[in-house]
């Protein structure tokens, strides 16, 4: 069994951020739902998991759509935005890391491999997101890439090649880490190894070739990609 996934020297990291490095996922379903719920009294649906699956990785307009066009909620899709960056951006400093993260976060830092962020949030609420994380200062802003400073949102790779870009590191030097089905397709599609953390299972005829898949940041092995291994200290 070969003791590498893949034959390319890995120099670079690019990671999502929303549910993947953190828990914030949960602080805006929880906003989307009160909003549905706002707008329909009677019928308050409840956003189905496949819903918040297809959100995944998508820019915020992008997602509010999804659900706006699903429930027939009678609000435009900037109204709603605007109503959520009214209410979440308060919470989500306290948003935890997700498993494994922090420990993959410094490693990358000890052993400087080069990382950036791209997230398809906006970049204030991606800002307010790190500002009481102890490695906040690991990303300076030209290293945090947001879908208000792209064209294309994902599943175009435009996000993901700039990200790379900002640190230096040719895309097939790359591993992008995604919890979202478009983040998974962007990542492939900008010739990136993808590793792939799904938060919401979809039912999919076919897998998207990611070069892996975890259930959690914690399961991820660097040594599998040709990079040192973990301190175990």
């Amino acid at each position: 069994m070969s003791k590498t996934l893949n034959t390319s020297p890995i120099k670079g990291i690019i990671f999502d951020v929303d549910g993947l490095l953190l828990d914030t996922d949960k602080t805006y379903v929880k906003c989307f739902q009160e909003i549905v719920n706002e707008y329909l009294p009677k019928k308050k649906p409840v956003i189905s998991e496949n819903i918040l699956a297809n959100m995944m990785g998508r820019n915020l307009l992008q997602s509010v759509q999804l659900i706006i066009d699903e429930y027939s909620v009678p609000i435009e899709g900037q109204e709603f935005v605007d109503i959520v960056n009214q209410r979440v951006p308060p919470l989500l400093p306290n948003c935890n890391e997700k498993k494994g993260a922090l420990k993959l976060i410094n490693y990358l830092h000890k052993n400087n491999i080069p990382s950036a962020l791209a997230s398809g949030d906006e970049l204030p609420n991606t800002l307010v997101k790190l500002e009481n994380k102890p490695w906040k200062s690991y990303y300076p802003k030209n290293q945090i890439m947001t879908g208000d400073q792209v064209t294309k949102g994902k599943p175009d790779p435009e996000i993901f090649l700039k990200a790379a870009e900002s640190i230096g590191i040719k895309p097939e030097n790359c591993i992008v880490f995604e919890d979202a089905l478009m983040g998974v397709k962007a990542g492939i599609s900008a010739g990136m190894h993808v590793v792939w953390v799904p938060e919401y299972h979809m039912e999919l005829e076919e897998l998207p070739k990611a070069t892996q898949i975890l259930d959690s940041l914690a399961e991820f092995n660097p040594q599998l990609f040709g990079l040192p291994k973990f301190d175990e200290n």
